[in-house]
């Protein structure tokens, strides 16, 4: 179990194995009490963040890199295939039918067809869609962090990113779990052992025959391809089970 003198801020990019990340970080934590269940970081601006980091120890959440460094932990995430997280969050939105679906981004994507997701300019979609790895690394990923950082060139935004994604205690990839799980042990002194829950069937898997597709997805992630590729030069891979799926990528 983690001691109760353990901080953690699991900075969770969506459609990136957070769920199965959450779930055995909380599980490991000794005294409950210090976990704070907070998901988005709208939750943490109304309790204040400052004030969540002096309460709690241990974060999972839907926060931007700015909001995790204040909580005061050691900060771990998980990338992934930018093309393959779009092609899950599709099918995520597409297919299910939550009960609460406060701002209808659910029954909205529920009636498009892939391409149709990829061409929408409805923003609440392209917050979900658009180079998002590399907006929440820069800072985040709400309207007024994108807003701010339509000032800064894209090699700016880049370079930011990866900046703070190197200031990370354990970066992970979604295709080399193992490596995280030993990442994160060695960290904590702790074994972890995550599961990955919300996988994209076969079925759903993306054909990049269509080259209308193909141009449509490069242009959502274009930057988040950027970022992933040089993420796993600088972050040894050696000992992966998985390579990486990189042919989409080229």
């Amino acid at each position: 179990m983690m001691s109760e003198k353990d901080k953690l801020v699991f900075l969770h990019i969506p459609k990136c194995a957070g769920s199965s990340v959450r779930r055995e970080i909380f599980n490991r934590m000794s005294d409950h009490s210090r976990i704070c269940e907070f998901r988005f970081e709208s939750e943490f601006i109304s309790y204040g963040i400052d004030k969540a980091a002096r309460d709690f120890d241990c974060f999972s959440a839907h926060v931007g890199f700015d909001a995790a460094a204040r909580l005061g932990g050691p900060i771990v995430t998980v990338l992934r295939n930018p093309i393959e997280r779009i092609n899950s969050l599709y099918n995520f939105w597409h297919r299910r039918r939550p009960k609460n679906d406060p701002n209808g981004v659910f029954e909205y994507v529920s009636g498009l067809t892939l391409r149709e997701f990829l061409e929408t300019k409805d923003r609440r979609v392209a917050m979900g869609r658009d180079n998002v790895m590399t907006c929440i690394l820069a800072g985040g990923n709400t309207l007024p962090k994108r807003q701010q950082m339509a000032r800064l060139s894209d090699r700016e935004l880049l370079d930011k990113a990866f900046a703070n994604l190197q200031r990370c205690a354990v970066v992970g990839f979604l295709e080399n779990m193992s490596g995280f799980e030993d990442s994160l042990s060695g960290l904590l002194g702790v074994r972890f052992e995550i599961g990955v829950e919300n996988k994209t069937p076969r079925s759903d898997e993306l054909n990049l025959k269509d080259a209308g597709t193909r141009a449509l997805l490069f242009d959502a992630c274009y930057l988040d391809i950027q970022l992933y590729m040089r993420a796993l030069a600088h972050f040894a891979m050696a000992g992966s089970k998985r390579q990486p799926a990189l042919a989409s990528l080229s």
